[in-house]
């Protein structure tokens, strides 16, 4: 019972740092949806609510999911070594 206590921490890294790295976020996900729409309204001949809207929606994505993989990778990592050290 005692084993299971003491890597209980190194576990619980382990399954959010694959998580964070293999699990797109939700709020990623809805953002996406929401700047396709937009989108599509735009080629519709809707208006631009600010200038060059459409320009920006088209040349820039969403945030990127790369801050959530590097936060991964780096739960992972010391979740790793806390199990081998």
């Amino acid at each position: 019972m005692r084993l299971l206590f003491d890597y209980f921490p190194t576990i619980a890294g382990l399954i959010i740092g694959l998580l964070l790295i293999l699990w797109p976020p939700p709020q990623r996900t809805a953002e996406e949806q929401s700047r396709q729409q937009r989108l599509a309204e735009l080629r519709a001949g809707a208006e631009e609510r600010f200038f060059e809207e459409r320009r920006e929606l088209e040349a820039y994505g969403p945030s990127s999911a790369g801050i959530f993989r590097f936060w991964g990778f780096l739960v992972l990592t010391l979740s790793l070594l806390a199990l081998f050290l």
